[in-house]
């Protein structure tokens, strides 16, 4: 991050009226990095899988996931747009506040305060619970000496001792936190990997197709399955919405904030979001079968001989649609900032590096250094992240 990015970082605040108060040190992968680990992949569908399969079954899981994932999506996307416009450590009450009034603000930020610190608390009392039966486990006296042997009065203390301990982390070294949550993605990555390695490998025998989208379980005590207890099962798929606002939370802390933190949001979505990459690359398909449907429409106007008077209109069209096909396309699937994005930027390099002798030089200029230099991709996200206000 140049000096220069950094000095816009704080003039875009001085012009939402919000003083630069902390240090800009996380990168952007470090502010994905910590909503993937809050959302967590491994925590987050392992504690909450019973409440799926007790209230719904399997059709709670194979039809949820896809279903309630489009409505995250919505969301996810609105605030990416958000924080891309507001990029202040405020977040969502200041978000509420500047669009909706003080009262909203207001509301907003107490009933996202009681959420952080009951999100922070239930994820420290599980992983003490998850401690005390680790430590019970490698030590034989543990279980009986510490505490007294009280499992309740066990647990408790090691829930105090964590909370300490990441509470004294969050104040005192936001360079560790960072490199915790790095480490921490890849963990989750690789992790999910091994599962899902294990689930198919390791049985012998898996249920058909037919059973994971009819079967039905009802564990709940109510009689209503389909507009009771099934919503109840989607609470699975629901629970990666808690992680989309740290991004946000994290931007007066990131380098490059109005993008990057719109970046982190629409990264959560792609790789936490079941089914939430292939949105993204419906998106880039769309954009190459657009334009070539106006390519084909053109060479049948052309062949066709329709753009002759009185239907040379026809032909205008066509040619607008095809222009602007090709514009939005690759602005908008370059935009994104994970392994879709860069394609139409790295056709664009290749072709102007291929020019006999002025090529490299031309390439150097336009992108501003070696690809993908620091001109371009910047040019095209304060582009598509203006405020919207």
């Amino acid at each position: 991050m140049s000096s220069t990015n950094q000095h816009d970082d704080e003039k875009r605040l001085a012009a939402l009226g919000y003083k630069q108060e902390l240090s800009r040190t996380w990168s952007s992968f470090s502010n994905f990095a910590i909503s993937f680990s809050i959302i967590s992949i491994l925590a987050g569908c392992f504690t909450t899988f019973a409440q799926a399969w007790n209230n719904g079954g399997p059709v709670a899981i194979s039809i949820g996931w896809p279903l309630i994932s489009f409505f995250i999506l919505i969301i996810g996307f609105c605030m990416s747009e958000l924080a891309s416009a507001y990029p202040t450590s405020g977040g969502i009450y200041w978000w509420a506040s500047r669009l909706g009034g003080p009262k909203a603000g207001f509301y907003t930020g107490w009933l996202n305060l009681i959420g952080l610190v009951s999100v922070t608390a239930s994820v420290g009392y599980g992983a003490a619970s998850f401690l005390n039966i680790l430590l019970g486990g490698l030590f034989d006296g543990y279980g009986t000496s510490f505490m007294g042997g009280d499992y309740i009065k066990q647990q408790f203390a090691l829930f105090i001792i964590i909370m300490i301990l990441v509470t004294l982390i969050n104040i005192f070294s936001s360079h560790l936190l960072a490199l915790v949550n790095n480490i921490s993605v890849w963990w989750h990555v690789f992790g999910a990997v091994v599962v899902i390695g294990i689930l198919l490998i390791v049985p012998e025998k898996h249920q058909s197709l037919n059973w994971m989208f009819t079967e039905q379980i009802n564990n709940s005590g109510f009689s209503n399955y389909w507009f009771y207890v099934l919503p109840l099962g989607f609470l699975l798929t629901q629970y990666t919405i808690t992680g989309f606002d740290a991004s946000a939370h994290l931007s007066e802390e990131t380098k490059g904030a109005h993008m990057s933190a719109a970046y982190a949001s629409s990264l959560d979505i792609t790789f936490e979001v079941r089914g939430g990459l292939l949105m993204r690359q419906v998106h880039h398909w769309s954009a190459l079968l657009f334009v070539a449907a106006a390519g084909l429409h053109m060479l049948r106007v052309f062949f066709t001989g329709a753009f002759r008077k009185p239907r040379e209109l026809n032909w205008v069209v066509g040619f607008v649609l095809f222009v602007l096909g090709m514009a939005g396309g690759f602005t908008g699937y370059s935009l994104p900032d994970d392994l879709l994005s860069g394609n139409g930027l790295r056709i664009i390099d290749g072709m102007i590096k291929g020019i006999p002798f002025i090529g490299t030089s031309v390439s150097a200029l336009l992108f501003g250094g070696e690809f993908p230099g620091t001109s371009i991709v910047g040019k095209i996200g304060r582009a598509s992240c203006r405020e919207r206000v």
